[in-house]
């Protein structure tokens, strides 16, 4: 809970994404504090609510189980998550302007 409250998270924020973290912590093996940490670290960094944190933590735990890596070891490169919250938000751009293009063409 402590790095819930130090991520600004309030009560009902809190009971919104426990879930998540305490199933990322079982299914890694990672204690309860660390997975806390690198999930509340990681989606403020992406700009995400604590009610993703359980599609947030599946999405983690699949690339630690599918990869030579470990949750733990996933959370100590948090400029990662930056990068890819620019990558998504170049990837939805990129994907308005082909469905822009091609509604476009469709009318022409």
């Amino acid at each position: 809970m402590n790095y819930m409250s130090m991520a600004s998270w309030k009560t009902n924020d809190m009971l919104n994404g426990i879930e998540g973290i305490m199933n990322l912590a079982a299914a890694s093996g990672e204690d309860l504090a660390t997975t806390s940490d690198i999930v509340t670290d990681t989606l403020t960094a992406l700009g995400m609510s604590a009610d993703e944190s359980a599609h947030f933590a599946d999405i983690l735990a699949a690339a630690s189980s599918n990869a030579n890596t470990n949750v733990s070891l996933m959370g100590e490169f948090p400029a990662v998550s930056i990068i890819l919250k620019y990558f998504i938000i170049l990837l939805v751009f990129s994907s308005l302007v082909i469905l822009t293009h091609s509604v476009s063409s469709q009318n022409n």
